[in-house]
């Protein structure tokens, strides 16, 4: 046997660390100290931190205090959690942005637009009444369902503001009148 072959790899190959001098193989420098350069850099590069400023925030980012937003790259303290991935991604300024998009995007109207429906019909379901309903989300607090936008699928107009159950429930019926009469007569017990 070689005298570098220790029984499980060869160590003639392990080189030390420059920066923390941990054994590594096949690299430059170990992951660690990778990681806080790769940080390090990019907070030079993207934020105009010097390397003192981003060797205090490096701790916070490597335990998961802090996360980058995947959308503009801004570092961002992650205490909330999201119930898909586990960690929030977005920023909460990018998020109020994205929910702006979308509202625009989807369904024409603007945030301000769908408070000012909001207030029309009273803060609830246009349809049962009831008001949007709370459920726990993955921290165990509560948290408040917005109402849906409900829209006509042909000519893309907005009718009103829904519950999650009654917007299914339209949903299952392909927005046909005729179908919600027939389930109605049934309910009732009339016949069909």
């Amino acid at each position: 046997m070689p005298k570098h072959y220790d029984g499980r790899r060869y160590t003639r190959f392990s080189v030390a660390c420059p920066f923390c001098n941990a054994e590594v193989r096949k690299a430059r420098c170990c992951k660690a100290s990778f990681n806080e350069l790769n940080f390090v850099a990019r907070m030079q590069q993207l934020h105009g931190k010097t390397v003192q400023e981003a060797q205090q925030l490096f701790p916070m980012y490597q335990s998961g205090a802090m996360r980058f937003c995947v959308v503009c790259s801004e570092l961002f303290l992650a205490e909330s959690i999201n119930s898909r991935t586990g960690w929030r991604r977005v920023c909460s300024d990018c998020r109020k942005d994205t929910y702006r998009t979308k509202m625009l995007k989807t369904y024409g109207i603007t945030p301000e637009e769908y408070a000012a429906l909001l207030v029309k019909q009273g803060g609830v379901c246009a349809i049962c009444k009831e008001p949007p309903k709370t459920r726990n989300n993955i921290n165990g607090k509560p948290g408040i369902h917005r109402l849906c936008v409900d829209h006509d699928h042909v000519t893309g107009a907005v009718r009103g503001l829904l519950c999650h159950s009654c917007n299914v429930g339209l949903a299952q019926y392909s927005d046909r009148p005729d179908l919600l009469r027939a389930a109605a007569s049934y309910i009732e017990g009339g016949d069909i």
